[in-house]
């Protein structure tokens, strides 16, 4: 361990699609075991909850770039180069900034890394990515072809009753409102107009759901 620095923090992620919130505390218990065994000291964690690795705009992840750059830790701790991201440019780019700032990278998964090693990995990450987008792409046409939607509800409509998932039928009362809406704007009330309208009359707007 001589010349690195043994202040560590600890990045974990999980995505909404696969995982829930306990995921977290499992892995920064696995990196808090790598870190004891390692004699670091964890300084920091960072946890970006829900939200996928295509994309390096996470909150926690851009603050854990901006604490390595300021030098508030000298290894990152994490259980697999997946958590980091998903896409190797996102990797390369990270690799090359922590190597800069003299952090090293420390996986549960695969111990040290080296920067063959994390490029390789985020190659497969990028390549798993791909075939998930593209196992989802068919995975909805093939909903598309039976005739039923691949995604949430739209207002109007409703989950067919005893239906599969997908099935819609008309909601006769949101249909109304559209209807409406229709009417006033061909009557010529502007956008706003009509939106005030029901605002007051407190007409139920589009809600969440699937």
């Amino acid at each position: 361990m001589n010349g690195i620095d043994l202040r560590a923090a600890i990045y974990a992620r999980y995505s909404s699609d696969q995982q829930n919130d306990r995921s977290i505390e499992d892995q920064v218990a696995l990196c808090r075991q790598v870190a004891a065994r390692e004699g670091l000291e964890v300084v920091q964690i960072f946890e970006d909850r829900a939200i996928s690795g295509a994309s390096a705009a996470r909150l926690d992840y851009q603050q854990m770039v901006r604490a390595a750059e300021s030098d508030q830790f000298g290894v990152l701790i994490c259980e697999g180069t997946s958590r980091l991201g998903r896409r190797l440019a996102d990797m390369a780019a990270l690799h090359d900034r922590l190597k800069f700032w003299s952090v090293r990278l420390l996986t549960v998964q695969h111990g040290w890394m080296g920067e063959l090693q994390t490029l390789f990995l985020g190659t497969m990450a990028q390549m798993q990515l791909t075939e998930l987008r593209e196992q989802t792409i068919r995975g909805q046409r093939g909903v598309v072809r039976e005739g039923r939607i691949p995604g949430g509800l739209c207002y109007g409509y409703r989950a067919a009753a005893g239906g599969r998932p997908g099935e819609r039928e008309v909601s006769e009362d949101e249909a109304a409102v559209i209807r409406r809406i229709y009417r006033d704007y061909a009557a010529g009330l502007s956008a706003a107009a009509i939106a005030r309208a029901l605002n007051t009359e407190r007409v139920p707007g589009p809600r969440g759901g699937a």
